[in-house]
């Protein structure tokens, strides 16, 4: 080690050492997979303003590579040619690879470089037209992966079962399940046998549509093919089910992974419970979700089994049920609830219009460490409003601002009903009235005054419909929310009257 400040009095003859001993770390940092301690071996050599040559460029791309860093790993490409050296094909697949995650157009104008022939000495392979199709991935530009595989083919690049995974990877990804299709019957035609990876991918791909029936099919043609369906593969299936709305496949599914004596997980339990949840069909959720307590296996429940149980009880109007399971996860099971499982009990809160409940569950989630988001004093204020609870709402609604949770519109659309309604001016009224202070009539017409304004579906969507007909609701909410009121902006009201005119 020489110290950076004198390294830069060294003369070429005294740096051509360090170099080649930098190239030797560099070396053996790629070939033990160390990235970060390679990456710190750049940032030596940096410091030391010594001249990289050849093989410190091809390192130091490949390293760069496997870190993700794009801008660099390009800037060292053109810095090596700039210089004289000749850039492999290697080079450019690894200074592609770094790109693929934010700067996949960088990536796609790298391909397009050696795709034409513009670089001497450099030609496509299997590695060029992966990186292509990943940034084609990245960047939802699944139009041009046929396009790619095309040029890979007249350019002889071996089309082997990899890239059509890869291809397939893209298809998936952007749900273009009639080009999986096509896909697939390409791969039969050439005589390019399928693996567990191809089919996992392209029942994953039906499985993002709902496509239950495809799913299937090809889970049986896998298994007439002699591939082994793993548990990935059954999940993915399980998923296709859950998004196309039928519990009761999910089931047959799921039983039949037990009689093959395939593996369930944790991943397995919450996508069938999903299944039901998003059925509606609260009793199916709870009995899995059991089912997965009681297993001697050592899968227990996570947040993600919860919140879908939670989910599937307020889908089906059980909101007590679902507060239940928030404290059989935290009693029983001794789990923190995450935010997600918070907002599906603050949603419960909400249905059941139980206020001081929700204010509770919210107290408890900020101890534990639970980040509230919009979601979670949206459906806080519901509760609050549903049962004419106004100094709560408003208490809320400073707690928000208090810690900068930015407000939506169904934010301003529950607030705008506080000052709508505004606090009772008689308190002892609402305490004849009737409890939360809804009125008899209202009681006995089976009403409340959520219900009358339309905020039991406040929590799930914005009505643009809805117009405040107060002067001044809209600015008080905005300033009790910590929002500037349209007095503090221009008026563009004569802007739109002109332009009516």
């Amino acid at each position: 080690r020489t110290r950076p400040s004198s390294a830069s009095n060294m003369s070429g003859k005294e740096s051509g050492p360090i170099v080649r001993g930098g190239n030797e770390v560099l070396a053996a940092c790629v070939a033990a997979r160390e990235w970060e301690l390679g990456t710190r071996a750049l940032v030596e050599l940096g410091k030391r303003r010594l001249a990289f040559d050849e093989q410190t460029y091809q390192q130091a791309i490949a390293i760069l590579a496997e870190r993700r860093e794009g801008p660099r790993a390009v800037q060292l490409l053109r810095e090596m040619q700039g210089r004289g050296f000749q850039a492999r094909t290697a080079e450019y697949n690894h200074a592609m690879f770094a790109c693929l995650d934010r700067h996949w157009a960088t990536a796609l104008e790298l391909f397009h470089e050696v795709e034409s022939g513009a670089v001497p000495g450099v030609r496509m392979d299997t590695g060029t037209t992966m990186a292509a199709l990943g940034a084609c991935r990245s960047g939802k530009k699944w139009q041009l992966a046929s396009a790619i595989l095309e040029s890979a083919r007249a350019q002889e690049v071996e089309l082997s079962l990899v890239l059509f995974n890869a291809v397939l990877g893209v298809y998936a990804a952007a749900q273009q399940t009639g080009k999986v299709l096509e896909t697939l019957e390409e791969m039969r035609f050439l005589g390019v046998r399928p693996d567990e990876f191809t089919y996992n991918t392209a029942i994953g791909a039906f499985a993002k549509v709902g496509d239950y029936r495809q799913a299937g099919q090809w889970l049986s043609i896998m298994t007439w093919e002699g591939v082994s369906a793993s548990t990935v593969t059954y999940n993915c299936a399980l998923n296709a089910c859950a998004n196309g709305g039928n519990p009761q496949r999910a089931a047959e599914l799921f039983q039949e992974m037990r009689d093959r004596k395939v593996g369930v997980d944790h991943v397995t339990y919450g996508t069938l419970v999903h299944a039901f949840a998003k059925a509606g069909q609260w009793e199916g959720a709870l009995r899995y979700l059991d089912e997965m307590r009681q297993s001697t296996s050592g899968i227990k429940p996570n947040n993600f089994v919860y919140c879908s149980a939670m989910s599937a009880c307020n889908r089906g109007n059980e909101s007590e049920m679902a507060l239940k399971l928030l404290d059989q996860m935290r009693e029983v099971d001794g789990l923190v609830p995450d935010q997600y499982s918070v907002n599906e009990a603050l949603n419960a809160c909400a249905k059941g219009g139980l206020c001081a409940r929700a204010l509770k569950i919210l107290e408890v989630a900020r101890a534990e460490g639970v980040v509230l988001d919009v979601i979670s004093f949206n459906k806080a204020l519901q509760a609050c409003i549903t049962t004419r609870r106004w100094p709560e709402a408003q208490d809320l609604m400073r707690q928000m601002a208090a810690e900068r949770v930015a407000p939506d519109r169904t934010t301003h659309s529950l607030v705008e009903e506080v000052f709508l309604h505004g606090p009772p001016s008689n308190p002892a009224v609402d305490m004849e009235s009737g409890q939360d202070g809804a009125s008899s009539e209202e009681r006995a017409s089976g009403t409340d005054i959520g219900v009358a304004t339309g905020l039991d579906k406040a929590g799930d969507r914005f009505d643009d419909s809805y117009k405040p007909d107060k002067e001044g609701v809209t600015s008080r909410a905005g300033a009790l929310l910590g929002e500037p009121s349209p007095a503090d902006t221009p008026s563009t009201l004569g802007t739109s009257i002109s332009k009516a005119a």
